[in-house]
């Protein structure tokens, strides 16, 4: 479970690190780290925002779909977030609503 001040943190963090981006200064707290990307169904427009953003700051991406990482295959959701954080540094889902087409 996430609490208010850490959102808000997470927030203040992020308004640092984007007017710096905006300075042309570099941050070490997110560089060479990895983010996993899942997707429960292709998502052009949104890999690519959270692509050229972890570019931005020298980030690995890692992008997969279900297929890829097995889901539905007998290796559950909660196996798979158990598993990934041994090899990644964060963590996107990409999920729809049950109401989306």
């Amino acid at each position: 479970m996430i609490y208010k001040e850490e959102i808000e943190e997470i927030l203040k963090t992020s308004e640092l690190l984007k007017l710096q981006l905006l300075r042309g200064q570099e941050h070490p707290l997110l560089k060479g780290k990895t983010l996993a990307m899942i997707f429960e169904k292709p998502s052009t427009r949104t890999r690519i925002s959270f692509e050229v953003g972890m570019c931005s700051w020298r980030l690995r991406t890692l992008s997969k779909a279900p297929p890829i990482f097995q889901l539905g295959r007998g290796e559950t959701v909660r196996d798979t977030a158990q598993v990934l954080p041994r090899y990644v540094n964060g963590i996107m889902q990409g999920f729809q609503a049950s109401d989306d087409p």
